[in-house]
């Protein structure tokens, strides 16, 4: 399996903005927020874009609506797969783009640098056989799924246990427990760039 970006194959890698949670803890569309002029949903994909990544978001059906007016009609991808949580934008991904790699993260690591993604796709450049997914991973052995990279050989799998009703559990850490997963360490001090925003109070933590 190759994991790496082939020059002749430049949309090998993509990245997808998770957008389609409820947002229930924070009361409103966490997607929709403002931070620094810019929708959280935006910030997260302005990021992967300076690293020359082309964007998609993932949305429910139900917010189609409110994304359409601020986001590209092309660059909006809604839940196809009848799973809850992040996995079904993951396996939507994988449906639309079969062949792709996909740099995965949420719209709600509003504290992410672009450092972090720099590293990670480094790693994905470097690393060419062996591993079908790149995450980080805390000094105490918790993984981060996300920001994360899966690709379609990891998503392929991931589908195929999920169609045929073998996949025992539907969490981002399962998937990444059964794949050939390769662990960057969070280095010292950047602990707070992996921290989700999930309530008011999150946000005034962050500024």
């Amino acid at each position: 399996m190759y994991c790496g970006v082939p020059e002749e194959d430049p949309d090998k890698l993509m990245a997808l903005v998770l957008s389609g949670g409820k947002s229930s803890r924070m009361g409103q569309d966490k997607g929709t927020l403002d931070l620094n002029g810019e929708r959280w949903a935006q910030h997260a994909g302005n990021l992967c874009t300076s690293l020359n990544l082309s964007v998609v978001y993932s949305i429910q059906p139900s917010q189609m609506e409110t994304y359409a007016t601020f986001l590209a009609a092309n660059s909006i991808l809604i839940d196809a797969v009848d799973v809850k949580g992040p996995l079904a934008g993951l396996l939507s991904f994988y449906l639309k783009y079969p062949s792709t790699d996909v740099l995965l993260l949420p719209c709600d690591m509003i504290q992410l640098d672009k450092k972090i993604l720099n590293e990670l796709v480094d790693a994905y450049d470097q690393i060419s056989i062996g591993h079908d997914i790149l995450v980080y991973q805390h000094t105490d052995g918790t993984i981060e799924p996300m920001p994360g990279i899966y690709t379609s050989e990891a998503l392929k799998k991931i589908y195929w246990l999920f169609s045929a009703g073998e996949l025992t559990k539907f969490s981002m850490k399962h998937c990444i427990e059964i794949s050939n997963s390769f662990f960057i360490p969070i280095e010292k001090g950047n602990e707070e760039y992996f921290k989700n925003a999930n309530t008011p109070e999150d946000i005034n933590h962050s500024n």
